[in-house]
């Protein structure tokens, strides 16, 4: 496109979006985008500060007036080094510690997985944070009409005010186009400001010229605090450069800072890198962080500021129109967002909440797991404030890592699973591996309940780190893409090499056990403990786990599909195949309610935020409504759990009532989630809960990420499944929504599919297929064949 076709594009696309322009010193009122978050005043914690990301690099705006604070993250800074961290002791031990728990002798089995199966170290590093950018406006006459805002589809956070009544706005976004983050701050009136890049340990930051800072840094643990996560030192090496464009006035550099002194228009550009080796998983001395800035920078300013915007707007724009729902008209949409948390907790009416939450996140995906970023999403997607961050925020795969894919095919987002796909496929090729050989003696590959940016694969933290079925797990994504895209080759290429990996490995873990099944053992549902029926004694470590047993299910069954399609390993066919007639059958307690362990123990916390037991019903498909008996123990099972829970198991519960086809109980596990987690106390200070923080960040607490995008998930759930031999509009429709629309919704079988209804009944439809491949949908109760040529778009009867 040509330079003057670009400009036309923004300026079309920015009025449309709202973006505020000054002419002779009046304000022109904004367009008002669906789906933005508002506030009325400055972020005080970060908690309610707004995000911004490109896949790689992201920010955390506060919007204060007089020093703004601009928190910056890179996806790749962490504290640590690569090395083998699986235990040489462990393979030789395993089979005592499947003898002491077969013969019952948990106590000791639990002692010898401590001294010869945890890791060595045990623990691993944290991400931490980049940088912060300090905006000082010094002095500043009366604010006014302030305004603080993210618009989802644009990509954008904009502060504006009034100062003495003349109109002030901060524009901030991170360009996937081009790598960099681009704050502009525009007045009619000048204005001056100290610009300042800091960070609280291991970095010096300087200006390098009259309109430049640079801050470097390199990482140093020392060996008093990290010694059991391993060598202490200089480790990974970082820089973070800034670049700004005046219009008015001028910018010299004072100190470590630059002032810019009566400007009009004031532009900084940041670019941010480390020294980390994506490819090999590891530091990589040759690697000059300030010279991949360098080069970022004068690419951005070479092509100039307004094509920057605008590259990034179409992008960025392009990827979110892509899927839309509208759940009904709410009263409170122009209300500041935090308003709406509250009043929706007390019971007000607020449909279009849900579906800004929908598109929240999706947001959140694109933006933490996207080109030109390399890494999954972890823990806290890639915003964190901390130098050592809540569960080092880390990749945790007992469910928090899978949980954040969740809604990445079925609400039109593919390309965001590609980190994922490509850190996983790594992790096979070299440290899971090591997992696998070292640990168990296995062939093929896995890992544990964590891993970092280094692939680290070993037993974390202690022996409820013990997941040896984490690898087969994280298969399930890589052929979930598979499904909804029907993309043969990277089946081949991609998919079923991890996937036969995860296989060889499970088929070598899995032994006989005492009850003529095969076992999995040492075996725990993650982070629950059982009572001993004899002792009472509390304990994790037993066989055959419930979860364990259905991930194996599940990867044997899409494996055997998979061997079929690429007519491929037919040796490996028949084995598959007398493994998975030997599995233990998933079972129901004298509860009534799914079992968790291979006995009917007792669970130590009937309320407790995993519900393992249940992976077979979401994200799995084994427990479905042909399966009738299971399907009400699900349902006992969720009843027993009660309806509470950390963040992210709301999340999880919304997915699950949405696969029993309760939409008004899926609804209300919504509704926890969106009820406001900063609480004020009696004494003025504040309290957290489990739901959503003023930014709409989900509440573990503390904040993680895959409560956000589980929940997306789960409001797609709600408006279509298609995990069985069809696919179903509205599955789960609540009362709470009887009449709507969804756009850009994706099924298996490479389906695209809008629709809308009114009254709880599919009105209008249509599908339409990548792959032309024949199928059956299920609309207002009834199935229908779906015969369309690939590429075709067909209208679906509704009557």
């Amino acid at each position: 496109m040509k330079r003057k076709n670009v400009l036309l594009s923004l300026i079309a696309l920015s009025m449309i979006l709202g973006t505020l322009y000054f002419s002779k010193g009046e304000e022109k009122p904004p367009e008002k985008s669906p789906y933005r978050l508002l506030y009325t005043q400055p972020a005080k914690i970060w908690e309610e500060a707004l995000p911004i990301g490109n896949g790689r690099i992201g920010a955390m705006i506060f919007g204060r007036t007089d020093v703004e604070r601009i928190q910056i993250n890179e996806e790749s800074l962490w504290g640590g080094i690569k090395l083998d961290d699986n235990n040489p002791e462990s393979a030789q031990a395993l089979k005592e510690v499947q003898r002491l728990v077969f013969a019952g002798k948990i106590k000791e089995s639990r002692e010898l997985v401590s001294e010869k199966m945890l890791g060595t170290p045990p623990r691993i590093r944290s991400h931490q944070t980049f940088m912060d950018l300090n905006l000082d406006f010094g002095k500043r006459g009366n604010i006014s009409k302030y305004n603080r805002e993210l618009d989802l589809m644009s990509g954008i956070s904009k502060t504006s005010y009034k100062v003495d009544g003349q109109p002030f706005t901060q524009s901030v976004f991170a360009s996937a186009i081009d790598d960099v983050i681009v704050v502009a701050l525009e007045s009619p009136e000048t204005f001056s400001v100290n610009v300042g890049l800091d960070r609280i340990t291991d970095a010096t930051s300087t200006a390098t010229s009259d309109n430049s800072l640079t801050l470097t840094g390199q990482i140093t643990d020392t060996l008093s605090i990290e010694k059991n996560r391993g060598p202490a030192g200089k480790h990974m090496r970082f820089a973070g450069k800034l670049v700004a464009e005046n219009t008015g006035g001028k910018i010299t550099a004072e100190g470590s800072q630059l002032a810019a002194k009566d400007v009009r228009k004031l532009v900084l550009t940041i670019a941010c890198a480390t020294d980390y080796d994506f490819e090999n998983l590891d530091l990589d001395s040759s690697i000059v962080p300030e010279k991949i800035c360098g080069k970022l920078l004068t690419k951005a300013q070479e092509k100039g500021f307004e094509n920057v915007l605008g590259d990034h707007i179409a992008r960025h724009s392009g990827l979110m129109a892509r899927s839309d729902i509208h759940l009904g008209t709410s009263v409170n949409d122009t209300l500041p967002t935090d308003v709406r948390l509250s009043r929706f907790e007390a019971g007000e009416s607020d449909p279009s909440l849900a579906a800004l939450y929908y598109q929240y996140g999706r947001y959140l995906l694109l933006g933490s797991s996207n080109a030109p970023g390399k890494l999954p999403a972890n823990l806290q997607g890639l915003w964190n404030e901390d130098l050592a961050a809540a569960w080092n925020g880390d990749f945790h795969t007992n469910i928090n890592l899978q949980m954040n894919y969740w809604p990445a095919e079925v609400t039109n987002l593919s390309e965001t699973t590609e980190p994922l796909t490509n850190f996983m496929e790594k992790i096979s090729l070299q440290q899971g591996r090591q997992a696998a050989k070292i640990g168990y003696g296995a062939r093929g590959w896995t890992l544990h309940h964590c891993t970092g940016p280094f692939g680290r694969s070993g037993v974390h933290d202690g022996p409820w780190g013990l997941f040896p079925v984490a690898g087969p797990w994280m298969c399930l994504p890589v052929w979930r893409h598979y499904e909804f895209t029907q993309d043969k080759l990277f089946l081949s290429q991609k998919a079923w090499p991890m996937m036969k990996g995860a296989v060889l490995f499970s088929l070598d873990f899995l032994v006989d056990g005492p009850d003529g099944y095969l076992a999995t053992v040492p075996s725990q549902s993650p982070e629950l403990r059982y009572k001993d029926p004899e002792t009472g004694e509390l304990k994790y470590i037993t066989y055959s786990a419930t979860m364990d047993i259905q991930i194996l299910r599940n990867l044997f069954e899409n494996s055997l599909k998979a061997i079929d399609i690429l007519g491929t390993d037919t040796e490996l066919k028949s084995e598959i195949k007398a493994a998975l007639a030997k599995l233990p059958p998933t079972r129901i307690g004298a509860n009534g309610t799914v079992m968790e362990w291979i006995k009917d123990y007792e669970e130590a916390d009937p309320r407790h935020r995993h519900v393992s037991h249940l992976f077979g019903l979401y994200p799995g498909n084994e427990i479905a409504e042909n399966t009738p008996e299971l399907f009400e123990a699900a349902k006992a099972t969720l009843n027993r759990r009660g309806d509470g829970g950390t963040g992210w198991s709301l999340a999880w519960k919304i997915n699950f009532w949405a696969r029993l086809k309760d939409g008004d109980r899926a609804y209300s596990m919504l509704k926890n989630l969106l009820r406001p987690s900063i609480q004020p106390r009696d004494n003025g200070s504040y309290g957290e809960r489990s739901g959503s923080y003023p930014n709409l960040f989900c509440a573990h607490p503390p904040f993680q990420i895959d409560g956000n995008l589980g929940g997306t998930a789960g409001i797609a759930e709600m408006l279509l499944q298609s995990h069985g031999d069809y696919v179903e509009l509205l599955p789960a429709l609540p009362e709470a929504w009887p009449d709507g629309s969804a756009k850009g919704l994706r099924a298996r079988g490479a389906y695209t599919l809008d629709f809308e209804w009114r009254q709880g009944k599919i009105i209008s439809a249509k599908l339409t297929s990548e792959a032309g491949k024949p199928g059956k949908i299920k609309i207002n109760g009834k199935l229908f064949d779906i015969v369309a040529n690939k590429g075709e778009t067909i209208a679906l009867p509704v009557k």
